[in-house]
């Protein structure tokens, strides 16, 4: 399945809903960087659930290291913001681990395995 990325907005919690569906590259998860930072939204948020319930993320540590450089630089730069990632699949949950090793916000970042635990660390009940 070619990967995709759907971007859901809940202003009411001032949360980004982000859902990857199948086997993303390292190019997919740039693009979805961009689709990300680009949405109307997301000045107004302080919230982002990454499900990777329905991905395979397919990168190896230098992809994962440049991702994190980025998303330091575009997401965590001079903002108050969480990210919860949901990862049931030990593949994914293991990558996301080594994101969050390499990122220079690792404490404004979970991983989990499901969407009460996601939401439960970002305080939404």
């Amino acid at each position: 399945m070619a990967a995709s990325l759907t971007v859901e907005h809940d202003p009411d919690h001032q949360l980004l809903n982000l859902v990857r569906k199948g086997s993303a590259t390292s190019e997919d998860m740039e693009k979805g960087l961009h689709q990300i930072v680009n949405h109307p939204a997301f000045p107004t948020i302080n919230k982002i659930v990454m499900d990777l319930s329905d991905a395979t993320v397919i990168v190896d540590s230098n992809e994962t290291k440049e991702y994190a450089r980025k998303t330091d630089e575009f997401i965590y730069k001079d903002r108050e913001i969480r990210v919860a990632v949901i990862a049931p699949k030990d593949i994914n949950f293991g990558m996301s681990h080594v994101y969050l090793m390499l990122s220079e916000n690792s404490e404004k970042i979970r991983v989990v395995r499901n969407r009460d635990e996601a939401y439960e660390w970002l305080g939404i009940v």
